[in-house]
């Protein structure tokens, strides 16, 4: 249907015929993951939705060529069908495989296991992000390394504590659910740290974790969780997609605690009170080289078209013939080294390095990072055909390393520690997984799994210390149904 909708709507045989291929690989992987309510599965389906599946849909509903904006559309149409095709294969024989067991997979379901990981994740992410912070408000942000790498990355998963602290107030039975003051008080918090990060995916993260909660509670179709899903597309188009364009570039990223503050009340009361900042959120937009271009509601779908951004890193590396090969490989392992060890280790991901070859950037710009995609990366680090043997690889292992630290995640519409996981995981890993550079990637898919276990262990003991009465944990779990 895709390959047909497309040309009917203009497109060129060729890229209809591989992008379409790619769509049906895709939802091989899906399939070969487990599905959908798999983990595995639903990660593979997340590459796919932002890769393909909304981009061409909007293009085959609007009558728009899907190749119009592409500068090679064959050369990256192979790329993905390629890439998706390793997908499928690299999960399929990965799950053949018997995984290792995580801590995570005895992490417990009980009421005092939950909140005590709740409490975990809180510690852990909120105190690397004081640490992080301070250096940045002390002029330290490009610093890497140390201790204040190590605070970075336990950072990432602050937003994350509102998971398990919404399942502790469904398995206590109370009556009170998102608006129980122990998940009020963490949501606020985490949407609030959102927004100051000016970034998009920061300040969604923690709605839409616990959005997928409530859908697990209450289901689907329940008026709520409409409702709730309408109400966070207009968050996004209203406020946090022009703010975030706006107040990055406006001094959002700039200068201590209150002139970012200030920068951000400022225009937040601007959107709120309904001014116009229409003309400074197109500063991007305005290079005109997304997916979706010419201005206009579609470019807010830019970041479920990341074929074009891949499409552009492709064709600059095939005008060129510049293969890398191993550079940008290594320089993920490179990021792992400890400063002490490797004192001129990268201070960022290759993402800025490739935007300067696919001609996003100015020759001044040493510090924006643009997201291609991992299937572009290899292919600009080997080709197609070395492109596609180096993804086999790397999702194999990498969906091998997941799927063992999260033998328990997939998704039912119970009170599960199993669904809570899921959430979790997939909250955390569909970000890098469909717009990181290789780079980025390689540290996630090692580092971010002792993360978790580290949580997991940090949780332990805070299990014990909890109070309780009558050998029932307190103050909350009164609260009954």
């Amino acid at each position: 249907m895709y390959a047909i909708g497309q040309l009917i709507a203009g497109t060129g045989a060729a890229f209809s015929v591989l992008s379409a291929t790619a769509i049906v690989l895709g939802l091989f992987a899906v399939r070969a993951g487990g599905g959908v309510k798999s983990f595995i599965g639903m990660l593979n389906f997340q590459i796919l939705l932002k890769f393909l599946l909304v981009c061409l849909a909007v293009k085959v509903l609007s009558l728009s060529p899907a190749d119009g904006t592409l500068r090679q559309p064959v050369i990256t149409g192979s790329v993905m069908a390629l890439g998706f095709g390793a997908l499928w294969l690299a999960t399929m024989v990965q799950s053949r495989i018997t995984a290792f067991r995580s801590p995570i997979a005895n992490s417990g379901s009980g009421p005092d296991s939950i909140l005590s990981l709740s409490i975990a994740f809180f510690l852990v992410g909120y105190g690397g992000y004081a640490v992080s912070m301070a250096a940045d408000f002390g002029g330290r942000a490009a610093e890497t390394g140390g201790i204040l790498g190590y605070a970075r990355t336990l950072s990432t998963v602050k937003a994350l504590a509102i998971v398990p602290a919404l399942y502790y107030a469904w398995i206590t039975g109370s009556k009170k659910f998102l608006s129980h003051p122990f998940v009020l008080t963490l949501l606020l918090i985490e949407v609030t740290v959102g927004l100051f990060s000016t970034s998009k995916h920061g300040a969604l993260e923690p709605l839409v974790a616990a959005g997928m909660v409530w859908v697990a509670r209450l289901g689907f179709r329940n008026y709520r969780v409409l409702g709730g899903v309408i109400g966070l597309i207009v968050y996004y188009a209203l406020i946090v997609y022009p703010y975030s364009q706006y107040v990055r570039h406006n001094g959002g990223r700039d200068g201590g605690l209150s002139d970012r503050s200030e920068v951000m009340v400022d225009v937040l009361g601007q959107l709120l009170s309904g001014g116009d900042l229409a003309a400074a959120t197109e500063l991007d937009a305005g290079q005109d080289v997304g997916y979706f271009q010419g201005g206009g509601t579609l470019e807010k779908l830019n970041r479920f078209s990341l074929v074009g951004d891949a499409d552009r890193l492709i064709a600059a590396t095939y005008d060129m013939q510049a293969y890398t090969g191993w550079t940008t490989v290594v320089w993920g392992f490179q990021l792992m080294m400890p400063s002490a060890l490797f004192p001129n280790k990268p201070s960022a991901n290759s993402g800025n390095f490739l935007a300067h070859v696919a001609g996003d950037l100015g020759e001044g710009d040493m510090s924006t990072n643009v997201s291609y995609g991992v299937m572009a990366n290899f292919y600009h680090a080997f080709g197609l055909i070395g492109g596609g043997a180096a993804m086999l690889v790397f999702f194999g292992l990498s969906h091998y390393i997941l799927r063992s630290t999260f033998p328990k995640a997939f998704w039912t519409r119970a009170p599960s520690s199993r669904t809570m996981w899921f959430i979790i995981a997939i909250n955390h890993f569909h970000h890098p997984f469909a717009e990181e550079s290789i780079s980025g990637l390689i540290p996630s898919v090692i580092i971010y799994p002792l993360v978790f276990i580290l949580i997991v262990l940090v949780a332990r003991p805070i299990r014990d210390l909890l109070p309780r009465r009558g050998g029932r944990l307190q103050p909350f779990s009164a609260q009954r149904a």
